[in-house]
C-alpha cells in the first residue's frame, strides 16, 4: 500500500509505500532536499543538542560527541557547503546567545571545576585570549609548556643559549644547524628570539 508522505525539508508530497514510511524512509523527496535538511541552522542546533547530557540548570552538561586530544568537544557541521568544526563550548553559547567574533573565546567556570567537555550556557563566558590564559593560571590549571617542556622539545635551554652564542662570534646560521642538526630556519628562528622565548640569556 502507498501513503503520501510531505517531505521534511520542502513540503512537497510524495507517494511512497508504507513498508519505507515504517523503517524511517522516504521523508524526503531525494538527496538534495537531505541535504539541504540538514543544513538549516534548526536542525544543526538540534542535532547539537542531542549530543550534549543536559542536566539540571546548575549541573555541568558535558558534550558526548567527539573529543580532541585536549579534551575539548568537538562538533562538525556544514556552513554555506562548507565543512566546519567548532569546540562545543563554542557552539553552545553561538546557539544560545548568538554569533560572536573570532577574537574572542569561550572561556569556562564551572562551579565544581572547569570542564572542558560542558556545554552549559550558564557556565560559560567570554573573554579575550589573554583573559583566557590569566583565568587559567587563577585556578592553577596547566599552561602550555614552553622550551625545554614542551613535549617535543629536542633542544635544551643551553642549547639555545650555545646557538645564540655561536651566532654572536661570527658563526654562520648554516654550520650552526648542522652542529645541532636543525633546519636553518630553526636556527634564524631562535638567534632572532621568535621561539624558544623563555629562555633566560
Amino acid at each position: 500500500m502507498y501513503v503520501m508522505v510531505r517531505c521534511k525539508n520542502c513540503g512537497k508530497e510524495n507517494r511512497v509505500h508504507e513498508y519505507t514510511v515504517d523503517q524511517g524512509e522516504g521523508l524526503f523527496c531525494d538527496r538534495s532536499c537531505v541535504s539541504s535538511y540538514r543544513r538549516k541552522p534548526s536542525v544543526i542546533k538540534a542535532r547539537f543538542w542531542s549530543y550534549v547530557a543536559i542536566g539540571g540548570e546548575d549541573d555541568c552538561w558535558p558534550y558526548i560527541g567527539a573529543v580532541t586530544s585536549k579534551g575539548y568537544g568537538s562538533f562538525t557541521f556544514y556552513l554555506k557547503n562548507k565543512r566546519v568544526s567548532m569546540v562545543s563550548s563554542r557552539f553552545a553559547w553561538t546557539a544560545t546567545f548568538g554569533v560572536i567574533s573570532k577574537s574572542v573565546e569561550v572561556c569556562h567556570n564551572c562551579p565544581s571545576g572547569d570542564n572542558p567537555v560542558c556545554c552549559n550556557p550558564k557556565h560559560l563566558f567570554l573573554g579575550t585570549h589573554k583573559d583566557n590564559m590569566q583565568d587559567m593560571q587563577r585556578k592553577n590549571r596547566r599552561i602550555p609548556s614552553q622550551g625545554v617542556n614542551h613535549y617535543r622539545a629536542t633542544l635544551s635551554d643551553d642549547d639555545v643559549r650555545e646557538i645564540i652564542h655561536m651566532s654572536k662570534i661570527g658563526h654562520e646560521q648554516r654550520f650552526i644547524a648542522k652542529v645541532f642538526n636543525k633546519s636553518q630556519a630553526t636556527i634564524w628562528a631562535i638567534i632572532h628570539r621568535k621561539i624558544w622565548k623563555s629562555v633566560e640569556l
